[in-house]
């Protein structure tokens, strides 16, 4: 069975397969632009001014049609006013394009080359997509292992997409299957023989991610929605191929020796660009994944005090305090995670996050508030007696606190300490 891709070669399609081709044409192309950032010179160029008219025409719609606020923000959410926003005009304006390209070219029976130059334009930006989160999920990047407070947070005061997030980082080499899938989905794309087996592989990933957002309140609901529907509109012109491979049990038809002939030398003639922006993309992804991972991921320099510590005792101006669970002013744990977060937890269990900076030639931790409006820096001087101790102490309203800490070994906790066995008599499950 080939897996090389076909445009229709009918002399003349159906009305439906028609209209649908336009829309679908219209909608691809209004999307396709913005996310071709990575093309070699010109990518973040048509990236930035393609984005440039929909952030105004987004603006405008959200406020006048859904009295929304659409401005595009960078909130780490796919799923914002702004995004939705968009998808409405983009669906509204294909519609539009659609309707006006019906009636002007109502005597057009098909459009075999308009086809093959929209599948190359998907397969581009899709591949492109699917081997930018696969490599995520290789380096082991877009999930990372669960560290500091939230190896102490209660289960239950997880959000739902914080379970799924740990679920995936705890395993690096569930992380490296799920990965290679979607890498191997986008690479197969970027060839014509292999798109078929390429849209497979990333619909079935995609279904699975889709799912995944939806049931774990994952704000990418949209974009996987998008990238699925992507994959599906590949596999459409091989339906019945497929159908009659796997369902029916029939030989594939072979190809039209005229069509196959015309595609080869089109291929021939199209390599050298092809493989210098495939080159160019891979380069790109593969060197942004490095610097990600050597910045956020296990390549980041950790520093010594990044620890869990538990507060063995607590004084105010040389008063302890003692360690009661109504006690909202005492603490109970410090945690110095990685990546620059910082948290205190209260004995009554109320927490405060805050952004944390350390210098070690004059002893400091500074911990500044996420609070708006922001509040002063509190600066902790500490000492470190042995490798498992600090000693901290800060000026505080006017008052003097000092707190003796202890390091939490990681290895104390049972989802860092359990690994992996082969043979087991009895489930261990808590």
């Amino acid at each position: 069975m080939s897996m090389d891709p076909v445009a229709p070669v009918a002399s003349r399609w159906s009305l439906p397969v028609r209209i649908g081709f336009r829309f679908s044409f219209a909608y691809l192309v209004l999307l396709g632009p913005g996310m071709l950032s990575l093309l070699p010179y010109i990518g973040e160029w048509v990236s930035e001014t393609w984005s440039w008219p929909w952030e105004r025409l987004a603006r405008w719609v959200g406020d006048a049609c859904f009295g929304v606020d659409a401005t595009s923000r960078p909130t780490g959410s796919g799923d914002t006013w702004a995004a939705y926003v968009h998808e409405v005009c983009s669906l509204v304006l294909a519609a539009i394009a659609t309707a006006v390209w019906s009636v002007i070219d109502r005597r057009r029976l098909a459009y075999p080359r308009l086809f093959d130059a929209l599948r190359s334009l998907v397969r581009l930006v899709l591949g492109m997509t699917m081997l930018s989160y696969g490599l995520a999920k290789v380096s082991w990047t877009q999930f990372v292992f669960p560290d500091g407070e939230t190896l102490m947070r209660p289960y239950g005061e997880s959000t739902p997409m914080g379970i799924l997030w740990n679920f995936m980082g705890y395993s690096f080499g569930y992380c490296l299957f799920t990965g290679l899938v979607e890498c191997a989905g986008g690479l197969l794309l970027w060839w014509r023989r292999t798109t078929m087996l390429g849209a497979l592989l990333v619909a079935a990933a995609m279904a699975n991610v889709f799912v995944l957002n939806l049931c774990y309140d994952v704000p990418v609901k949209l974009l996987s929605l998008q990238l699925l529907l992507m994959a599906v509109w590949l596999l459409l012109p091989e339906l019945r191929r497929l159908v009659d491979f796997f369902i029916l049990h029939r030989p594939v038809a072979p190809r039209p020796l005229r069509a196959e002939l015309g595609r080869r030398w089109l291929e021939r003639a199209r390599r050298p660009v092809k493989l210098v922006v495939l080159g160019w993309i891979s380069y790109r992804l593969i060197s942004d994944q490095i610097d990600i991972y050597n910045q956020y991921g296990g390549g980041a320099p950790r520093s010594p005090l990044q620890e869990i510590y538990q507060v063995e005792r607590h004084a105010i101006d040389g008063v302890a305090r003692p360690p009661l669970a109504t006690d909202g002013t005492r603490w109970k744990r410090l945690t110095l995670d990685a990546f620059g977060g910082a948290s205190v937890t209260y004995m009554d269990d109320r927490r405060e996050a805050y952004a944390w900076a350390v210098d070690e030639e004059a002893g400091t931790i500074t911990l500044t508030s996420f609070q708006d409006p922001p509040t002063p820096a509190t600066v902790l001087r500490y000492t470190r007696p042995d490798p498992d101790h600090l000693e901290l102490a800060a000026d505080l309203g006017g008052q003097r606190h000092t707190w003796n800490v202890r390091v939490v070994p990681r290895s104390s906790f049972l989802l860092v300490s359990r690994g992996f066995h082969w043979h087991q008599e009895y489930p261990f499950n808590q």
